[in-house]
């Protein structure tokens, strides 16, 4: 019985801490996206990526969309704060001219396989009739670390220019969007 007890408060801990690790990986971190932002220079060229496209194996990268606002956003398919923003990113990629805004979705490494997320994709649209209609890329850890992402979604606006404007914690992305796009 005392074995049983003893057993019990273990597991009680040692899922306490994973549930934990995965609420704080899960979650952004206002206090490093906002010392991003604070530190953006007039171009955001120490900033710039290149990763290939999920959708078409194309080559993309954050320079080549001078002339358009830029949404990216730091995901993967195991955060479920990632998962429930999915619909808005489709949303608001429907309302907006591919000539006036581009969405790049960045995928993290672990457990984000090109083969997985093809699957994902294809069983989102399965459950919700929604297809994913912005584009996804895989990163091998190497720009999350360059972005500085400590946690997930991360968001990081950029304006017409290429400046990064803003790396929002919280709230509808089309409100903010709406702010960047008319500024």
């Amino acid at each position: 019985m005392k074995i049983a007890k003893i057993f019990s408060i273990i597991s009680f801990f040692v899922l306490t801490i994973f549930y934990s690790s995965l609420l704080f990986s899960c979650g952004e971190n206002k206090a490093k996206q906002e010392d991003t932002s604070k530190n953006a220079s007039s171009s955001s060229n120490h900033l710039d990526f290149e990763l290939t496209s999920l959708n078409d194996d194309k080559i993309i990268r954050l320079s080549d969309n001078r002339g358009k606002v830029v949404l990216v956003v730091f995901w993967a398919t195991w955060c479920q704060y990632c998962l429930q923003e999915i619909p808005e990113l489709i949303e608001i990629r429907n309302i907006y001219d591919p000539s006036e805004l581009e969405i790049i979705a960045i995928a993290l490494p672990r457990g984000n396989t090109k083969e997985q997320l093809n699957i994902f994709r294809n069983n989102f649209f399965e459950k919700t009739d929604k297809q994913i209609n912005y584009t996804i890329v895989t990163d091998d850890g190497t720009v999350s670390r360059k972005y500085d992402v400590k946690g997930i979604p991360a968001h990081f606006f950029f304006d017409r220019k290429g400046v990064l404007v803003t790396t929002p914690k919280y709230g509808k992305l089309m409100d903010i969007l709406k702010e960047v796009i008319n500024e």
